[in-house]
């Protein structure tokens, strides 16, 4: 087994939970013991407040500064994970990686990520979840072309579709460059049950995408109040969590992790 996995959380389109799906993944695999580091490549940060974490050094230092890891992971208290923030400083990031000769968004995350390699324990490996910004920037070309697969969160729209495709092409344009980035799955969120709109939507999501489609998260409110308290749907409300833990373990079995 390789000794680091790379999920990217990606879609064009914003309010999709692609935050909350990186911070319950990612805290949900550093309970079941994989070394794991969230990396939060959106210039919002919203990653820090969702875990009630300060701003701290973050992808400008990993990526500009060549920071060490140790210098730019904060800790999560009580949990295992550790996270690299993102700030406003991640505009910069992106001018350089469309400016500088020294970076390409091909390289760039990709050779910054190897030294998390050496993190796994008990024959673990390490897992690094990447949360973007929903637009197709020089930053998210950079961490598609660092990921081993990608996790599409899309709520059940009609227009959803459209989107979901534009970004599937990207990926495969981007993987006759040389990326190696699979699809992992395309993830329902924001699931209204009783909606005849999303039922049909997920119905055409499964016809449209074959064996793609991950186990769907439902509109909940305790997931959209977890985090206003700096906490992961398993601290703040485990019998809300039910929805990404069946996501959780499709993503360990579709990767190999489990």
């Amino acid at each position: 087994m390789k000794r680091r996995l790379t999920i990217c959380i990606a879609n064009h389109k914003g309010g999709v939970g692609k935050t909350t799906t990186a911070v319950n993944l990612a805290t949900g695999l550093a309970s079941l013991g994989y070394p794991t580091v969230l990396v939060d490549c959106d210039p919002q940060g919203n990653v820090a407040n969702f875990l009630g974490l300060e701003p701290g050094p973050g992808l400008y230092d990993l990526l500009v500064t060549k920071a060490k890891p140790a210098e730019v992971i904060e800790r999560v208290k009580g949990s295992p994970l550790g996270v690299i923030p993102g700030d406003a400083s991640t505009v910069d990031v992106e001018t350089l990686l469309r400016t500088s000769p020294r970076m390409k968004p091909a390289t760039a995350l990709r050779e910054a990520l190897e030294p998390f390699a050496s993190n796994g324990r008990g024959g673990k490996p390490t897992v690094i979840v990447l949360d973007t910004a929903p637009s197709l920037s020089s930053v998210q070309v950079a961490a598609l072309c660092a990921a081993d697969w990608l996790i599409v969160p899309a709520s059940p729209e009609y227009a959803s579709e459209t989107g979901i495709a534009a970004l599937v092409r990207a990926v495969d344009e981007l993987k006759q460059e040389g990326a190696t980035l699979q699809l992992l799955g395309i993830l329902p969120t924001l699931v209204d049950v009783r909606s005849r709109e999303h039922k049909e939507t997920i119905k055409s999501m499964i016809a449209a995408f074959p064996g793609m489609i991950l186990p769907p998260v439902r509109r909940l409110i305790a997931l959209a109040e977890a985090p206003g308290r700096g906490l992961p749907i398993w601290d703040y409300d485990p019998a809300a969590a039910e929805d990404y833990a069946a996501v959780l373990n499709d993503v360990l079995k579709r990767t190999g992790l489990n």
